[in-house]
């Protein structure tokens, strides 16, 4: 763990990887790539796998903006625009406000 002294995390953007399995990582990893920071929100990738797959959630400043459906290689892409696009509509509708 790094520690910046002074500066909490609420005000630094952060994205953190809290999956288990190689698919999960792999989300993740698209994710990071095509993320632009945002250095006032925090994102956090989460995973639940069971027995019929696993289920991706991506959480900002705690609250889960998109969950994938089963997640699976063949739409990685797509679901990962799909988690930085509602990522996006919630940092803009939280500025407005």
């Amino acid at each position: 763990m790094i520690i910046i002294p002074h500066i909490s995390l609420s005000e630094i953007g952060v994205i953190v990887n809290d999956t288990h399995t190689p698919i999960g990582s792999e989300f993740y990893r698209i994710f990071t790539q095509y993320w632009e920071n945002d250095e006032e929100y925090n994102v956090v990738i989460t995973e639940e796998s069971g027995q019929w797959g696993s289920i991706v959630q991506v959480v900002v400043d705690g609250n889960v903006v998109y969950a994938t459906p089963r997640l699976n290689y063949a739409e990685m892409e797509e679901q990962v625009r799909n988690g930085i696009d509602n990522v996006v509509r919630f940092i803009v509708i939280k500025r407005k406000f």
